[in-house]
């Protein structure tokens, strides 16, 4: 069951984007560690890298270079401060696919943590 911001309208492009996700190597479904309980979140190498957030906000850990490569696309809200953190709105089905897009190459560009 979906939760939190996958509840309600959201709760089709959530649904969506699971699908798009399940069976990428080295991604993994889970809840996220930030904001509300039950939250669904994607980790790679051990670390989260995208979360749902409040309808239509999907939270992706972007590194300095890939933030850069994408700076003008309508789609980010750009926060104020350096944390890695950018929202994306998925408001169709072309914004699920490119978040969709963009949390397969994370996931395949993620390190493995150190224990």
């Amino acid at each position: 069951m979906l939760v939190g911001a996958a509840a309600g309208q959201n709760s089709d492009w959530a649904s969506q984007l699971r699908r798009e996700l399940a069976g990428v190597p080295g991604l993994v479904e889970t809840t996220s560690r930030f904001g509300a309980a039950g939250r669904l979140a994607w980790q790679a190498g051990g670390r989260e890298i995208a979360h749902l957030h409040a309808a239509p906000f999907v939270d992706l850990r972007l590194p300095r270079e890939a933030r850069k490569a994408i700076a003008t696309d309508p789609r980010w809200v750009r926060g104020a401060g350096r944390s890695d953190w950018i929202e994306c709105r998925m408001e169709s089905p072309e914004d699920m696919r490119f978040v969709a897009t963009l949390i397969r190459r994370l996931a395949t560009a993620t390190p493995r943590r150190r224990p």
